[in-house]
Formats: C-alpha cells, sequence, structure tokens
C-alpha cells in the first residue's frame, strides 16, 4: 500500500508584500479563508484526509473553519505564528518562546491536538527547538534546490530521525530530486508529476506534497511573477482533482501526515 499524503501550508495571503505591494490583513486572511473553504470542500467531494499546516494567526482568524464538521477527519499542525516570520534570523530562545505560544494557542482555540510543524519557506529555527516547542514531527524540509531559496539537494529524502524528533520530507523525485509540489505542480504539465510519480513508485511506499489554499483562488489579477498566478484558481482545483484521482487508480492510499507516521511506528 502506498500512501498520498496531501499537505497545506494554510497562512494568510502575504505573498504580494514580498514584491512590494501592498495588501490589508482582512484580505490577505479573505483570500486564505476562500481558499481553504475550496479544498475542504474538494476533499470532501473526493474522500480525502490532508494536513493543514495553518498559522497561528490565520487560525485564530478562522477558528470556525477548523471547528466545522468539513474538518473532520483532517489533522491541524501549525506553520508557526505568523507567516511573515523568518525563523533562521530569530534567535533561538525568541523562536521557541514564539513557536510554544503559537501551538497553545491553536489548541486552545481549536481544541485539536498539533503535533506537527512546517516552517514557513522552510527555514526551521533547528529540529531542536522545534522538538523543545513540543512537537512531534518536523516537515520543513524539500530535498532539491531552489535558487534563491535553499540547497537541500543531498538531504535525506526519506523519514528519519535526528534529535529526537522525525522528519517527514516533502517528495520529490529520485536522482535528480526534480520537485512535484506548489508551483512546479500547477506551472508545469500533468505529464511531469505523472511521470516522476511513475518513477517514486519504484522506491518510495509514499508521495508527499504540499500546496496553499490560496492557490485555489483566481490571483491574475496580482502584479507578480506570472509563474505564482498562473493557474491559479479553478483551473487548479481541476487539475489536482485529475491528478488525485489517478493516483488513487494507481493504488494510492489518503493519510494525514501523523496517520502516515503512526503506521510506521516514528510517532
Amino acid at each position: 500500500m502506498k500512501a498520498l499524503v496531501l499537505t497545506f501550508d494554510t497562512e494568510e495571503f502575504d505573498l504580494p508584500t514580498e514584491f512590494g505591494l501592498d495588501i490589508s490583513e482582512s484580505e490577505q486572511i479573505r483570500i486564505g479563508r476562500e481558499g481553504t473553504i475550496r479544498v475542504l470542500e474538494m476533499l470532501s467531494r473526493l474522500g480525502l484526509k490532508a494536513t493543514f499546516f495553518t498559522t497561528g494567526k490565520f487560525a485564530l482568524a478562522c477558528v470556525d473553519l477548523f471547528r466545522s464538521s468539513l474538518f473532520e477527519g483532517h489533522e491541524l499542525a501549525l506553520h508557526g505564528a505568523v507567516h511573515s516570520h523568518h525563523y533562521t534570523t530569530m534567535q533561538k530562545d525568541e523562536a521557541l518562546r514564539v513557536l510554544k505560544q503559537s501551538k497553545i494557542d491553536v489548541e486552545k482555540a481549536t481544541g485539536r491536538s498539533v503535533v506537527g510543524f512546517r516552517a514557513p519557506r522552510f527555514e526551521t529555527p533547528g529540529l531542536d527547538v522545534v522538538r523543545d516547542a513540543g512537537f512531534v514531527y518536523d516537515s520543513s524540509l524539500h530535498p532539491t534546490y531552489v535558487p534563491g531559496r535553499y540547497n537541500h539537494f543531498f538531504k535525506n529524502r526519506k523519514v528519519h530521525t535526528v534529535d529526537g524528533i522525525t522528519v517527514f520530507p516533502i517528495s520529490v523525485s529520485p536522482l535528480w530530486r526534480a520537485p512535484l509540489s506548489w508551483i512546479w505542480f500547477r506551472n508545469m504539465p500533468l505529464i511531469y508529476s505523472k511521470g516522476h510519480v511513475r518513477m517514486l513508485d519504484l522506491t518510495d511506499d509514499c508521495l508527499h506534497l504540499y500546496f496553499h489554499p490560496w492557490e485555489f483562488v483566481d490571483l491574475s489579477f496580482w502584479k507578480v511573477p506570472a509563474s505564482i498566478t498562473r493557474g491559479t484558481g479553478l483551473a487548479f482545483e481541476k487539475k489536482v482533482e485529475t491528478f488525485v484521482s489517478w493516483c488513487l487508480k494507481r493504488g494510492y492510499v489518503s493519510m494525514t501526515a501523523e496517520g502516515y507516521l503512526k503506521g510506521k511506528g516514528m510517532v
């Protein structure tokens, strides 16, 4: 049996600020909320489970979503306190304090246990900090090379344990480590994703992908690089549905990140 682990970085849509554009906090939340509803409805239609890595800021603004019947069967994990935080430049003691408090706040507000963590932009404060903040697993490793962001090309791409915490990397293709999620999935034809999944079938028992709920909202009017806005909205939703349905026909079984790791005895 092979696991299909869909994860969503569920955050306030602050991306325009990275390009010097203004966007109000209320609009950031509105776009993230609209996308999250669309994701939840899609998952419900397809009978899928998923893990939502939410920022504390977004969770507290949209508590009703995480307490709604649409969220039943899904996992809630933390994506940091605020998406604009950069944990690699934050002092470790400050990062620990921020993450501990955000975990407490999200659990109290939603009534759900939070055991997983993924850092914004995969900028982890260190696995020791993540562990000490009370998390059981970390999903901040994308074992590929993204120019200007990170070079994790030679990192372990399989589930492993470091410093007493389980590391659950994002799936990339064997050998040349081609990325399969987010911007690459959306901008490349489906034959690209399917081809790499066929290769992964030979070596892995899990397909672990990540997307953003705001990708399910039409962002074509934003003056940011076309690769970020291309194919967003309904087109992206249909593409994900087509791909996921193809995976299910190949025998993949939908699981949350925690569910998959529990099955392997890793959490």
